[in-house]
């Protein structure tokens, strides 16, 4: 059943349900329940999710234009000639749309009496204000916060909605002083347009229903078709390595 139920999924590009709009009961029930059994090193979750609402149009418009790095082919399909129209509506736009960033965490009680049993307040990366941006903690929270929206998919797919994973936007840096650089745009917007997004930005994440239509800009899956993302073999990805004779 887990099998089926992530063969499944697909990249919903342009064919987004306009009329069927997942309730905010459902999508915060849906976040609350991944939370409770998603894995995070002390249980800290360095990361926040800033959910961008279907009545806010604004914000859904300048994420959809942030995700827009490349003049075509981009995933939120912002070349105005590729929209897929029908009745005035654009499939383009998710309902729902979360965006992940990095966060400085507040000790939890495992924390903090660790952390005065020892006399060192210096372990725990996800706490420190002078290292919580650096790459050792940037790639835990990234590595959480992949787990946790792998959960939430499974959660999703259960309550037949599409999800949809996007990274194509500007990136943020660190510099030698702890201070982030950021990326421009040339195509879209810049992260300016979101002044709540205040840490790196790790993961955008669309949620909604899917259109009963085909999707314009969907991958051609079907085996031999000149466009399919074939998958690498087995034994590319996947190494074993048995006891050693030497």
């Amino acid at each position: 059943m887990i099998e089926d139920l992530y063969k499944k999924r697909r990249q919903i590009r342009s064919a987004w349900d306009q009329k069927r709009i997942p309730s905010k009961e459902l999508i915060e029930g849906l976040l609350k329940k991944t939370l409770e059994f998603a894995p995070s090193k002390q249980n800290l979750f360095p990361f926040k999710v800033h959910v961008i609402e279907p009545d806010n149009t604004k914000d859904l418009h300048n994420i959809a234009g942030i995700c827009a790095l490349h003049k075509t082919g981009s995933v939120n399909n912002w070349e105005k000639n590729l929209n897929n129209k029908s009745n005035n509506t654009d499939y383009t736009k998710a309902p729902w749309v979360l965006i992940f960033e990095l966060r400085l965490c507040e000790p939890n009680s495992f924390v903090t009496n660790h952390s005065k049993i020892h006399n060192d307040w210096t372990r725990f990366n996800q706490i420190m204000p002078s290292r919580y941006r650096k790459n050792t903690n940037m790639k835990l929270a990234s590595t959480e916060i992949g787990m946790y929206i792998e959960l939430l998919t499974g959660l999703c797919l259960e309550k037949d909605l599409a999800i949809s994973y996007i990274m194509s936007f500007p990136n943020w840096s660190l510099s030698k002083e702890g201070e982030y650089m950021k990326d421009g745009n040339k195509t879209g917007y810049t992260w300016d347009k979101l002044p709540y997004i205040t840490e790196a930005p790790v993961m955008v994440v669309q949620i909604g229903y899917k259109a009963p239509i085909k999707d314009p800009l969907a991958t051609k899956i079907k085996f031999g078709h000149s466009y399919e993302e074939n998958k690498p073999d087995f034994k590319t990805v996947i190494n074993f390595h048995p006891k050693r004779t030497d």
